[in-house]
């Protein structure tokens, strides 16, 4: 009798498992998060915050002075002269990089004449082979930043930490300290920052 029961728990432990086993078989794999490109998805977006804890360095602003301009004023000595300055990567692919810009745009508005100095890198746009240069003048027609934007490369994006999602934004004293950094959240709480954190931060610094 006893040995019939063990039997009877050990099929209901069975078919159980393979109930279990084939339901997940059975589900797609979750898709990797757009913002993230597959290269560089095993390095942590901790990584950038830790590298970019020394500031704004002289190598950073170098290459920033090299990026090929896309739209806006050209980056030079004076763009980081005793200003604050807000350093993004975006992409036009990406929806929250859009949403983003318009806060971006409010505060160069409201805080440029203060000096606030906004460059936004553009970066990743050949993830999954999306390059699309009509794409790109397209976004930038219609979010119509009044603020510079460049044409990023991996060694910018390396420098401030290898950027792995978008946006990804810094801002920084006028001493070049870093002040803030944000980038996508992983797991889609806060895909873009907030307009009232951005501004609180921008202005305990002018």
């Amino acid at each position: 009798m006893r040995t019939k029961f063990s039997i009877g728990i050990a099929a209901v432990v069975l078919i159980a498992a393979f109930g279990w086993f084939t339901t997940r078989a059975a589900q797609p794999p979750e898709a990797p998060p757009l913002q993230m490109k597959p290269a560089q998805s095993a390095t942590s977006p901790t990584k950038a915050q830790t590298a970019a804890q020394t500031g704004l360095t002289q190598p950073m602003k170098a290459t920033l002075k090299t990026l090929p301009v896309l739209m806006g004023d050209r980056v030079d000595d004076q763009t980081f002269t005793d200003k604050v300055v807000v350093v993004t990567f975006f992409a036009s692919w990406c929806q929250p990089c859009r949403e983003e810009f318009g806060h971006l745009n409010q505060i160069y508005q409201a805080y440029h004449d203060r000096g606030v100095e906004i460059i936004a890198v553009n970066y990743f746009e050949d993830f999954d082979n999306l390059s699309d240069d009509a794409r790109l003048q397209k976004y930038l027609d219609i979010t119509k930043p009044p603020f510079t934007i460049v044409k990023g490369n991996d060694t910018v994006s390396q420098q401030f930490g290898t950027v792995t999602r978008i946006p990804t934004l810094f801002v920084f004293d006028k001493q070049g300290k870093r002040a803030l950094h944000f980038f996508n959240k992983p797991d889609g709480s806060q895909p873009t920052i907030d307009m009232a954190t951005l501004q609180q931060v921008i202005m305990t610094l002018i």
